[in-house]
């Protein structure tokens, strides 16, 4: 159940980019608010101020928890094509080996075979990260193509998934 709510959450995107502009605004926030929400909790937890602490200390603690939860919604939704993509490509993946060849049932890669990789670049980033770039690319030119009015939501969206390996890329690196 869990490995489908990340990929039902792009098909609920794509189908409510096909609605008319207001129903699709309405249906865009709508869906948004499943993953910010969960990720801004924390944060307003914290807008009740406890005289246990001082008020700068309470307005520090605030603003970190903020910064963090920017953070984590704004990568939740660059890499959102992303995970769907390997998300279906384990699902089936999972379901040809159980089902049709019996064979690999169990795969991985253990950390030391991942350790002797080198470090990828923008081009090995967006190799591994091809899946989600096509996904973006084909759900950007049906729904553009399907309903053009709508290109203000649609654009930025498919742009995000679009530069999602840089994004890794640059997350991956180390801090200075």
């Amino acid at each position: 159940r869990r490995s489908l709510a990340i990929p039902l959450t792009l098909l609920s995107l794509s189908l409510c980019w096909l609605l008319p502009f207001n129903a699709a605004l309405i249906g865009l926030v709508l869906i948004l608010s499943t993953q910010i929400i969960p990720r801004l909790l924390p944060a307003l937890c914290l807008l009740t101020y406890r005289r246990r602490y001082s008020f700068r200390h309470h307005l520090t603690t605030l603003f970190t928890e903020c910064k963090l939860a920017a953070s984590q919604i704004l990568l939740k939704l660059t890499f959102l094509a992303d995970e769907s993509a390997q998300m279906l490509d384990a699902i089936i993946r999972t379901l040809l080996r159980l089902y049709r060849t019996r064979q690999y049932l169990l795969e991985w890669t253990t950390a030391a075979q991942s350790m002797q990789n080198p470090a990828p670049t923008y081009a090995g980033y967006y190799r591994n990260m091809r899946g989600g770039c096509l996904l973006a690319f084909i759900i950007g030119s049906i729904t553009l193509t399907l309903n053009p009015l709508n290109w203000l939501l649609i654009t930025p969206f498919i742009l995000l998934w679009l530069v999602a390996p840089i994004v890794a890329f640059w997350v991956s690196q180390h801090l200075r």
